[in-house]
């Protein structure tokens, strides 16, 4: 089955084929100019997705896999054929080529009248790109002489609640799209010769667009993007249409941009940005004050997302909330309180995050996050694991008010949030001396991970990044408070 006349040239894997779909010149420069990529960790997409495909073995256990470290293509191309003709049921990562194409197959598996073909991915749903993925695996597969029955694109089932064991067959979900993938398998030729005589030519000569981000972010986004200045088009806040069509009109800095082509938000940020200035509109702040009662309660949660549930009530990407921090005010003038939480590691963090959050909020008061549909969704999803505290949650929910409120309708403005009403750039914006910049963990995805990583932490690392954990959301509802004060002063004028 192994095609031995291969095109000569530059031979295509699988993922250089979906690169030149994204962008001709991400596989260029993917090819050409490797020295461009910063020496970096892997993603943590692609470690979950290592550990999807890993777990939907279990699906098909018994099979025999042909390794991919310290093999080189050729092996693995022979260990393939040594297992297809030993007709062993199931391999995992099989190997083929097809005219200078090359794959590695997550799961194939032996039926009595051919093969089928199981590509595993970590997201909850069947995306636009995965056709293209699947389609060149088809492609080569067939090309090769296998005689491939069906192709499936195996997701997970985001419906799925974990309650005891793992059960595999409800966590993943088969979508058979052998019949789908006809205008995707038809290009596949053509547009692999396009490619191999893209290579053998000068870098092409591609702007910037959304095919930078989508489906997935390039890996050479900032080298594209050196031309531009600090502050340009693309720190536009709103629409991402708007903002290819002024580049694409040669408008690159944001003091070029035309005021009558922008929304309110989008003409605020312009002409702060130009007179490096702020923009405030004090009745606004003051009647959004005017909302807000005692104790203010400053309330912030983190939370850690895992792909496959690992406790009862779980489901897949569920956000687990593992800590809080809470600042409180009771009254005018009074002390202010801090109280927060930090789950132990390697448990279910629900059960404690949520007894110590009902103990540590007043029962009345204003509940202010910043962001709050964030922390008010994690609480109803609490309340439906614990439905013997719903009453309770739900007047919590009831309180809740967002502080970002006032920055994100450009109540308050500076020019230094670039565009954006995130806390990381308005807290120094307005609060100087409050940055986030030396913190040891600085933003949501870190504690994330942080968190996650403990298990295989030292004694001296889990403490150390323990604290760092505390004083990272501490560090978010101080700024709340500060924020807060100093709403109260911009409201006088």
């Amino acid at each position: 089955m192994q095609d031995s006349n291969r095109k000569k040239g530059y031979g295509l894997s699988k993922s250089k084929y979906t690169a030149w779909l994204q962008c001709h010149k991400r596989l260029w420069l993917q090819v050409h100019r490797p020295d461009l990529l910063e020496q970096a960790e892997m993603p943590a997409e692609v470690f979950v997705g290592y550990q999807i495909g890993d777990l939907a073995r279990g699906l098909f256990p018994g099979g025999a896999l042909v390794e991919f470290d310290g093999q080189d293509i050729s092996r693995q191309l022979a260990l393939t054929q040594e297992l297809l003709a030993s007709k062993t049921p199931v391999i995992y990562e099989a190997a083929f080529d097809h005219e200078g194409l090359f794959c590695k197959t997550d799961l194939l598996v032996r039926k009595r009248d051919g093969f089928e073909l199981y590509e595993v991915k970590a997201s909850a749903s069947v995306k636009d790109y995965h056709y293209n993925d699947l389609a060149v695996q088809v492609h080569i597969l067939r090309g090769a002489g296998l005689k491939l029955k069906k192709a499936f694109l195996m997701h997970l089932n985001n419906q799925y609640i974990r309650q005891g064991e793992l059960e595999l067959d409800k966590l993943f979900n088969p979508v058979n799209l052998t019949d789908e993938l006809g205008a995707n398998l038809e290009k596949i030729s053509a547009e692999a010769e396009k490619a191999r005589e893209a290579l053998a030519a000068g870098m092409p000569e591609i702007g910037i667009g959304s095919h930078c981000t989508d489906p997935y972010k390039c890996e050479f986004f900032d080298f594209c993007r050196e031309h531009l200045p600090e502050y340009n088009v693309f720190g536009l806040c709103g629409s991402n249409a708007l903002k290819a069509r002024l580049y694409k009109q040669g408008i690159l800095k944001l003091e070029e941009v035309p005021l009558n082509e922008l929304s309110r938000n989008q003409q605020i940020q312009v002409e702060c940005h130009i007179s490096k200035d702020r923009h405030l509109e004090p009745e606004n702040i003051k009647d959004f004050l005017n909302t807000l009662s005692y104790p203010l309660c400053f309330l912030d949660f983190e939370t850690v997302q895992n792909a496959i549930p690992l406790y009862d009530g779980d489901w897949p990407y569920q956000q687990n909330p593992f800590q809080y921090s809470l600042h409180i005010l009771e009254r005018e003038g009074g002390k202010l309180i801090h109280k927060e939480f930090l789950a132990e590691h390697g448990k279910d963090p629900k059960p404690e995050f949520l007894k110590n959050l009902l103990r540590d909020l007043p029962e009345k008061g204003c509940v202010l996050a910043y962001n709050s549909s964030f922390e008010a969704t994690r609480l109803r999803e609490l309340a439906e694991i614990y439905p013997t505290h719903k009453v309770r949650i739900e007047k919590i929910i009831d309180s809740m008010i967002n502080l970002a409120t006032p920055f994100q309708k450009r109540w308050a403005y500076d020019w230094k949030q670039c565009g954006t009403y995130s806390i990381k750039e308005v807290l120094p914006a307005f609060i100087p001396d409050m940055s986030y910049d030396n913190l040891e963990i600085g933003n949501g995805d870190q504690a994330m991970k942080a968190y996650a990583d403990l298990p295989g932490m030292t004694p001296e690392e889990v403490t150390s990044t323990r604290k760092a954990l505390l004083v990272y959301c501490g560090q978010d509802t101080l700024a709340m408070v500060k924020l807060w004060e100093k709403l109260r002063e911009m409201a006088e004028g």
